[in-house]
């Protein structure tokens, strides 16, 4: 994780920018008058890169290392230029010279981290392991409706007890195991095991253990990437069976410039909900459910990234009170702040319509307008103390507010929540 682009590789692996900083007012006329200099074709090149022509950055920086051959800085990027570009034998031999030779510690640092990566790459079959812990404070962990006050049968009762608004600390867990089979073609099969668990401190009963299984392959051809995916998870509450769900997802991805992609999925999840203790009406929402949708991402900069988004679900379940349709509205923004530092901002909207009201709570059909605003800002622990490389510190807030004509069902929760991150991977 120490150098940016191989922290936030998984994350956003469509970034075009290389350089660390922007180039000055340069061309390719004034390169071309003084093709000599050196430090005005370097200027050229980053400008290059910023603009996501890595071809022509590496035809740039190919003829400066031919004239300094000295210059460690240059060759650096001229490898990671070609690395981007996927010439991996190329990248790597020049990556060597860095490393066997006489090249600042820094640059020596940094080419070793790149030679690493590329030799897992060259791997057939890669495994990853990531672990996730901290804790969590919620102001309205028990979504208690606003106003202190619930509809029963379309009349107001106060709310009293544990049903009272609660806030709360949680501690929660997250480990997956992971592997993927690279075939050729460009072709890739992948499996995951994910285990999660959440502790809270007062709503006992809002205790969270999930177990998920995911399995699946990437294809690609001249129209994108299609990733099929076969998911089952098993989520428990308050140690009792909740929930068991099967599906299937399917993306496909296409690459339209070095800046823009857009994406498009189809999904379809059946969900069995079983009743507990707490919960003993659960079995009424079991159904089916699918999701269609897309998405567009555009680097407007080197360090920003916009991506909306639009879902549109259908949920079904064996009471209509529980089935509805959604359509949710997305907006995420990406910010890299340099030296694996980042911020991820994120702004949906799901407008909820239910297809029938539930005699219990209202004679009114159920309408609701979630709100949802999250930022998280992330650093790698090694800026602290350079053995931590693999470890990555998050902090992130939340808010949420539902807006629903059922008083039962309108809430407001706000979330802070620290997080450390170890990943592993070959």
């Amino acid at each position: 994780m120490r150098h940016l682009l191989l922290a936030l590789t998984l994350i956003l692996p469509a970034a075009p920018a290389l350089a660390q900083s922007s180039s000055e007012d340069v061309n390719y006329e004034m390169v071309m008058a003084d093709p000599d200099n050196v430090e005005l074709s370097l200027k050229w090149a980053k400008k290059q890169i910023q603009t996501g022509d890595l071809k022509g950055a590496s035809a740039t920086l190919e003829r400066v290392v031919t004239l300094r051959p000295n210059n460690a800085k240059a060759r650096l990027l001229w490898a990671v230029v070609m690395y981007r570009l996927a010439d991996f034998a190329e990248a790597e031999r020049e990556l060597l010279v860095l490393t066997e030779g006489s090249a600042p510690a820094d640059v020596k640092s940094e080419a070793e981290l790149y030679l690493k990566d590329i030799r897992n790459r060259q791997r057939t079959t890669h495994y990853n392991a990531v672990l996730t812990f901290g804790g969590g404070f919620d102001n309205n962990r028990n979504a208690s409706p606003a106003g202190g006050k619930a509809l029963v049968s379309g009349s107001p009762l106060q709310l009293q007890g544990t049903s009272e608004r609660r806030d709360d600390f949680s501690y929660p867990f997250m480990g997956t195991l992971g592997i993927s089979h690279d075939i050729r073609g460009g072709h890739k099969a992948f499996g995951s095991a994910t285990m999660f668990q959440s502790e809270q401190i007062l709503t006992k009963n809002l205790n969270i253990k999930a177990y998920s299984l995911k399995g699946g392959a990437t294809h690609r051809s001249a129209l994108g990437e299609l990733t099929p995916t076969l998911s089952f998870d098993h989520i428990q509450l308050a140690q009792s069976t909740f929930l068991r769900s099967r599906g299937l997802d399917l993306n496909l991805t296409q690459k339209l410039s070095p800046q823009n992609e857009r994406y498009f999925r189809a999904a379809y999840t059946y969900q069995d909900y079983v009743g507990t203790p707490q919960v003993r009406t659960a079995p009424e929402r079991s159904g089916g459910m699918w999701e269609f949708g897309g998405g567009f991402g555009h680097w407007f900069s080197p360090k920003h990234r916009l991506a909306p988004t639009y879902t549109y679900t259908i949920k079904n379940a064996a009471r209509n009170y529980n089935a509805y349709t959604r359509h949710a509205f997305g907006l995420d923004h990406t910010w890299l702040l340099g030296k694996g530092m980042f911020v991820m901002n994120s702004l949906t909207a799901g407008y909820d319509r239910y297809l029938a009201h539930d005699d219990f709570v209202s004679p009114q059909i159920r309408s609701d307008d979630n709100y949802r605003a999250r930022s998280m800002f992330g650093a790698p622990l090694s800026m602290i103390y350079k053995p931590l490389k693999d470890f990555l510190g998050t902090v992130s807030y939340e808010y949420f507010h539902s807006n629903s004509n059922l008083n039962n069902y309108a809430y407001t929760n706000n979330k802070l929540s620290a997080m450390l991150t170890y990943s592993w991977g070959i």
